[in-house]
C-alpha cells in the first residue's frame, strides 16, 4: 500500500527534528570542547608567562653579580695546610659577586691558619680556614676552662691575652681565650683551684691587654 501523504508529512518532520537534535548536540558537544581548549589555553599562558618572568628574573640577577665586584682576600702565594696567613702572602682583590662564595674572607682574620694546602690566586672563605678557636696557641700544660655565663668580661676575641681577678689580688696573669659563649680560657694548672672557687661565689673580674 503507498504511503500517504500525511504519513510522509509526519516522516520528513520526525527526521528533520533528529536531524536539528542531532546538529545541537554537536554544537554543545564543540562548544563544550572550546571551552575546555580556552581554559588550558589559558594555563598554558599563564605557565608560560610566569617561566618567562622567572627567566629575566634570574637573567638579571646574574647579570647584576657578574657587573658588581666585592673585595675579597686571594692568596698570593701557595700554601701548606696549617700555615698561618699574614699581608705576606695574601692581598685583597676585587672579584665579580658571582664567582665569590657566600662566607668569602673580606678581611684577613687575626691568626687566621689553612685548613688544607691551597694554591696562589684562591680566594679565601672562612670554610677554609681552621676555627679561631682550634687556631689559638695553647702552652703545654696548661688547662682549659669555662667560666660561667654570669661572669662579666670585656670585648673579646680568641687568642687574646688576659688576666683573672679577684678582689684585689691577681689569680692568673696571660691567661689565653680560648673561645666565647662561653668564656672559655687556657690556663696553668696551679691556678684552677683558686680560679674555680672565686667563680662559684661570683668574685671573678677579667682584665683584657691592649
Amino acid at each position: 500500500m503507498p504511503p500517504t501523504s500525511r504519513s510522509t508529512k509526519q516522516f520528513f518532520s520526525t527526521a528533520v527534528r533528529q536531524w536539528r537534535d542531532l546538529v545541537h548536540r554537536i554544537i554543545a558537544a564543540l562548544e563544550r570542547k572550546r571551552k575546555v581548549q580556552f581554559v588550558v589555553a589559558i594555563a598554558l599562558s599563564i605557565v608560560c608567562a610566569s617561566v618567562v618572568a622567572e627567566s629575566i628574573t634570574t637573567a638579571r640577577s646574574q647579570r647584576k653579580k657578574w657587573s658588581s665586584n666585592v673585595s675579597v682576600v686571594v692568596l698570593t702565594n701557595n700554601v701548606t695546610a696549617n700555615e698561618r696567613l699574614t699581608s705576606d702572602n695574601t692581598e685583597i682583590v676585587a672579584l665579580p659577586t658571582a664567582i665569590v662564595a657566600t662566607d668569602a674572607l673580606t678581611a684577613l682574620p687575626a691568626r687566621a691558619t689553612t685548613r688544607v694546602a691551597l694554591t696562589a690566586n684562591t680566594p679565601l672563605s672562612q670554610s677554609l680556614l681552621v676555627p679561631t678557636s682550634e687556631s689559638v696557641d695553647i702552652p703545654a700544660g696548661w688547662r682549659i676552662i669555662a667560666l660561667p655565663p654570669d661572669i662579666i668580661d670585656p670585648p673579646l676575641t680568641p687568642g687574646d691575652n688576659v688576666d683573672i681577678i679577684t678582689g684585689n689580688t691577681v689569680l692568673a696573669r696571660d691567661s689565653v681565650v680560648v673561645s666565647l659563649n662561653p668564656l672559655t680560657l687556657a690556663l696553668p694548672a696551679d691556678v684552677l683551684p683558686s680560679i674555680t672557687t672565686a667563680a662559684r661565689v661570683g668574685d671573678v673580674f677579667i682584665a683584657t691587654h691592649r
